[in-house]
């Protein structure tokens, strides 16, 4: 079938003033070089478009278009698929069982669009149990007018060498980001660990420290190699420096707690808040863990052994600038309102 082209406005427009000059059909096809019917046709295009009112006399005649491929009930329950299975990919979402009949990838992925879904990238987040998400919440209506630059934050980090960081995909609105249908699970992989501590408060950056290979953090592995040597010092000058209010933010492990660590504690003033257990998202540290594996992992593959590794781990600390740490701790207020929206659940951090 010839392809016909349809005429534009200022061609229309040119006919109907030729027309309107007086000219007939036959003398304007030969002036236009255009078929008779075209230009009787558009003749009394432009009549009833004028007499309907139009504003512009010379617009094209609405086209129909071709009928959608799904009808509303099929495409409620392609929705609904998305919603029960969030994982399916395009291909299985187009058979069938999915849509009433075969259609093609493309297709589903413009329908999801259209109810603004698509296939994205699944977070990683640890699962949290009902119990623990009351307690985030009491934790958060506990710590409204808490001072956050004065929270020493610290704790224990595992870097891995040959880490795998691939994604996968989960279908969901812009809104389910943290949903837990639309969460990727983490498990410990086992590889080869370099451990390391560290601690900042506010903008200041406490000492980092690299675990010896084989440490298995206990009450007195803990308190001989890194509450004593290093993080006391570090508490007591920020006690000096920034007065009785700072206060120490440890996670749930039960060596940060247990036995006369606590009367150690108890003996130096050092005041600590109350941390919700399965709660790595409140705890901005954790970002800068994240932030510095992204450092190193832009050298991964010239990283061979523990050696290089820990040298990597503390250029990356060293290359931390307070701008980064007061980043970190301005989040807090933004995390609690988060945390509130979540019910308890898990925030984007």
């Amino acid at each position: 079938m010839a392809s016909r082209r349809e005429l534009s406005e200022s061609q229309r427009a040119q006919i109907w003033a030729l027309h309107c000059s007086g000219k007939s059909g036959g003398a304007i096809s030969r002036q236009l070089d255009l078929h008779r019917t075209t230009i009787t046709r558009t003749i009394a295009r432009v009549t009833e478009n004028l007499a309907n009112g139009y504003e512009n006399p010379y617009i094209s005649k609405p086209k129909s278009g071709r009928p959608p491929l799904l009808d509303v009930r099929a495409v409620r329950h392609l929705l609904h698929c998305t919603t029960s299975v969030r994982f399916d990919t395009y291909t299985a979402l187009s058979t069938p069982g999915k849509c009433s009949l075969q259609i093609n990838r493309s297709t589903v992925r413009r329908i999801l669009k259209t109810n603004g879904k698509a296939r994205q990238k699944a977070r990683k987040k640890p699962w949290i149990s009902p119990a623990n998400r009351l307690k985030r919440l009491i934790f958060k209506k506990r710590n409204k007018w808490t001072p956050w630059p004065l929270i020493c934050w610290s704790d224990e980090v595992y870097f891995e060498i040959g880490e795998d960081n691939r994604s996968c995909y989960v279908t969901r609105t812009s809104k389910e980001e943290f949903h837990p249908d639309c969460l990727q699970p983490t498990f410990k992989s086992g590889r080869t660990k370099v451990g390391a501590w560290g601690c900042f408060m506010g903008p200041e950056k406490g000492p980092i420290v690299i675990l010896p290979q084989g440490t298995r953090l206990n009450r007195q592995e803990y308190t001989d190699q890194i509450f004593i040597p290093h993080f006391l010092p570090f508490y007591l000058e920020m006690r000096r420096k920034y007065g009785h209010g700072v206060q120490l933010q440890e996670d749930g492990a039960s060596y940060h707690h247990n036995g006369w660590l606590g009367k150690l504690k108890r003996a130096w003033l050092i005041r600590s808040i109350i941390w919700p257990a399965q709660s790595p998202d409140l705890s901005p540290i954790e970002n800068l863990w994240a932030w510095m594996k992204d450092r190193i992992g832009e050298r991964r593959h010239r990283i061979k052994n523990i050696i290089q590794m820990s040298v990597a781990i503390r250029e990356a600390w060293d290359e931390i600038t307070p701008e980064v740490l007061m980043k970190l701790v301005d989040s807090m207020p933004k995390r609690m309102d988060l945390l509130q929206a979540s019910k308890g659940g898990p925030i984007k951090y």
